[in-house]
């Protein structure tokens, strides 16, 4: 007697011999050791950062050197230096040193300076000999062009600080200091455009009496003004400094100066260290939130 077939046996069967359970199992297990077929857990896509957070992680760091470089506002040219730790995009006092007859922006006129600031150099208008002059000037001499020179010179580096602080972030109103031709624009600036300048630091400069203002008007904001100048100095002579600074202090203005013993028509180094003291004790006070033009006493 035949008997059918049983209802769950397969229609067709493979040839293969079948793999014995265990070895089907030691093969899966050497196949996830091999190199390369290790498994992970999934991982989360990390989630968008603001948009303030990604522009600030795009910024390269401030740069380890000093930033150095050259520019011009209104019709001056002028050399900018930023210390090396600082971003030049960043808030800054501005420091502004103003050169003497025959010179040029130079970036040793602020070596050893440190402070943070963005420094300014202008260059003067008008060749002379290897540099550059401001104003027609001769020693011993008033040269009919004299003070109309400084209040020309004067106007056009304020023309300058306007728009560099239009187009640079600054804290404060601009310091600004200078030497021989640079010290006398450093006052003519302080008593004829106050409102520009946070405070001034005239070294071996003065100003000419018919340049000598009226007592600023009651409440006006004046910068102050702290001059130094050598006794011995016959270029730009000490008595013409004495004589500025006496006749500004009884006309109302906040000025004084220290002297020097000795030296002449130079910035010693005495005279530098005064210097860099005056500019650190301006530069702190720049940087408070009340900084302001009549605040830097």
């Amino acid at each position: 007697m035949r008997y059918p077939a049983a209802v769950d046996e397969p229609r067709r069967r493979s040839h293969a011999a079948p793999i014995p359970y265990l070895l089907q199992q030691l093969l899966l297990l050497q196949l996830l050791l091999a190199p390369g077929c290790t498994t992970q857990a999934p991982t989360r896509e990390p989630a968008p950062s603001s948009p303030v957070a990604a522009a600030a992680a795009a910024l390269p760091p401030p740069p380890a050197t000093a930033t150095i470089s050259r520019g011009q506002a209104g019709s001056l040219q002028y050399l900018e230096v930023v210390p090396a730790g600082l971003d030049p995009r960043a808030p800054l006092p501005m420091i502004v040193f103003i050169h003497g007859l025959g010179d040029r922006p130079r970036t040793a006129f602020i070596d050893g300076v440190d402070l943070p600031a963005r420094f300014i150099l202008p260059q003067a208008p008008e060749r002379s000999g290897r540099g550059y002059s401001w104003f027609p000037y001769r020693v011993g001499e008033q040269h009919p062009e004299f003070s109309a020179g400084i209040v020309k010179a004067a106007a056009l580096l304020v023309d300058m600080l306007d728009e560099l602080r239009e187009n640079r972030q600054t804290l404060g109103l601009p310091i600004v200091t200078g030497f021989s031709q640079g010290g006398i624009l450093s006052f003519a600036i302080a008593v004829h455009h106050p409102s520009a300048v946070f405070a001034v630091h005239p070294i071996s400069g003065m100003l000419p009496p018919e340049l000598w203002p009226e007592a600023p008007a009651a409440g006006a904001p004046t910068p102050p003004i702290r001059a130094v100048h050598g006794d011995a100095d016959t270029v730009v002579p000490f008595a013409s400094a004495v004589q500025t600074v006496e006749t500004l202090g009884t006309r109302g203005f906040d000025v004084s100066m220290q002297a020097f013993a000795g030296v002449p028509h130079t910035q010693s180094e005495p005279m530098r260290r005064y210097m860099m003291g005056v500019l650190e004790h301006w530069t702190k006070r720049a940087q408070t939130p009340r900084a302001a033009a009549n605040e830097a006493r």
